[in-house]
This record gives C-alpha cells, structure tokens and sequence, in this order.
C-alpha cells in the first residue's frame, strides 16, 4: 500500500513538473528557477499523524549544498525536495489519502509530502550506507527531528 501510494505521488509531481515545464521533453535545455536567496535554516510543521510530535528545525544549507543524496555522492536538486505551492485558498482541491489504522482521510498538502520524502530519503541513504545508521534518523527515529510537544 504505501509503495503504491510513493508511487502515485512520484506520478503526480511528474506530471505536474512536465505541465509547468513544457520545454522538458522538447530538446530545449532547461534553466531551473530558484529564489535570489535561500534560507539558511527553516522550520517543517508539526507531525500531521501525532500530536506527540512538534516542529521540525531544519538546516535547508546542509541538505542544498552538501552531498546529502542517497548515495552521498552528489548534491540534492532542488526538485528532489520541493513541491509545487500548495494553494493557500482551504476550498482548493488538494489529494487526500487515508492511512492504515486511520478512519480519517489526510490532506496531501506539503507537509505531509515533506514528511514522506525525508522519511524515505534518510531510509534510503542508511540501506545505501549502513555506517550512517544511528547517525542520519530513519523513518522511525522521529525525536531526533521532531521537537517533542509540551
């Protein structure tokens, strides 16, 4: 289930990246569009799925300019993180998915697309490099990232 759900997801922002980038496939090469300045550090949102887990402080230089990628060779792209904005009006359309043990379904909002992209990131990087092992958290090491609630 939650492979099909990564792979949905991964289709959908696919298709939203060669929708906004009409020039992707047509030979042209691409110029990728990033901000003047970028932010050193920036606080994620809480746990969507917990109320046990706060705000995550997040150091956007290291994962931008850093090799953090799952195979510690190279550079993340910016698109390997970033999502298309999130509409801020509520009565947007936004994709939701409901999750096991859950009977309420959850809004795929950039959250929780952030959320499932580190979780999957960091897992990735310690099966492709077991000596980060209890050094980079994993899908199920969430203090190290998470401020716990008070």
């Amino acid at each position: 289930m939650r492979k099909l759900l990564v792979l949905i997801l991964a289709l959908a922002c696919l298709a939203v990246i060669v929708v906004a980038n009409g020039s992707a496939f047509s030979g042209q090469q691409e110029i990728p569009k990033e901000s003047k300045t970028q932010p050193k550090e920036v606080v994620l949102d809480k746990d969507s799925q917990s109320d046990k887990y706060g705000e995550v402080p997040f150091n956007h230089e290291n994962h931008a300019t850093k090799t953090y990628s799952v195979d510690g060779k190279s550079v993340l792209a910016c698109v390997e993180c970033h999502h298309t904005d999130q509409a801020g009006d509520d009565s947007a359309t936004i994709p939701s998915v409901t999750y096991p043990g859950k009977t309420a379904p959850t809004k795929l909002t950039n959250e929780v697309a952030y959320h499932m992209n580190c979780n999957i990131c960091h897992d990735k990087a310690i099966a492709a490099r077991p000596a980060l092992k209890g050094k980079v958290p994993g899908s199920n090491d969430c203090l190290p990232c998470h401020k716990p609630v008070s």
